[in-house]
């Protein structure tokens, strides 16, 4: 009686995954960069509202406290996707330092009254 190594079934099983992957691979079309990035997109207000997950308001709320990049040609409001990504990243690095968001506002509404 012959015996058969187990391990020889899935070496042939993982070669032929390997292969299959390869071909997949291989058959997608390669995403080819923009010269200027996508972190240089401009996108309008709904857009970067989408994209932070946050009400109109609130941005408008940060962009009037020069806490926000934007960009306005003209009249309208435009912001560059990397630099509301870099925003976002500091925004949330300063909560865990305990400058948090909601302490800056209520600074800022303290000077006000």
């Amino acid at each position: 009686m012959q015996l058969t190594n187990p391990f020889d079934a899935i070496i042939t099983k993982l070669d032929q995954l390997q292969s299959t992957v390869e071909e997949i691979k291989s058959s997608q079309p390669q995403k080819q960069a923009s010269p200027d990035g996508e972190d240089n997109e401009l996108i309008n207000l709904q857009q970067a509202s989408l994209l932070l997950n946050m009400p109109v308001s609130t941005i408008h709320f940060h962009k009037a406290h020069h806490q926000l990049p934007f960009l306005k040609p003209g009249k309208r409001l435009l912001f560059r996707k990397g630099d509301l990504l870099v925003w976002l990243n500091t925004f949330s690095s300063n909560t865990s330092t305990g400058n948090t968001a909601i302490d800056r506002m209520r600074e800022n509404r303290k000077k006000r009254k």
